[in-house]
């Protein structure tokens, strides 16, 4: 049988470098703060973009966006970009 342990939170700090405290429900302007290339759990090439709220009450949030580099995966990085008004044509 495991035996119950409690554990204290209170005055562990974050160490992600994400903060994604939730926010009001609605929708937000964000804007891409940084993007990295790292590999994923599952051995995929992915890209993760950290997304920042551009209004100032929640500007310290850091909230990130997984896009695998994988092809039932690419239309996340698609739709980003056109979020952010780029163009982005329909070819390599």
């Amino acid at each position: 049988m495991a035996k119950k342990i409690r554990l204290d939170f209170t005055k562990v700090e974050k160490r992600s470098g994400w903060n994604t405290k939730g926010i009001p429900e609605g929708l937000y302007r964000m804007k891409v703060a940084s993007v990295v290339e790292q590999e994923a759990n599952d051995g995929t090439d992915m890209l993760v973009y950290a997304l920042v709220p551009t209004d100032q009450r929640y500007a310290a949030r850091r909230f990130p966006y997984y896009c695998k580099l994988q092809p039932n995966q690419l239309f996340k990085i698609r739709d980003l970009l056109v979020a952010t008004g780029m163009s982005v044509p329909k070819k390599a």
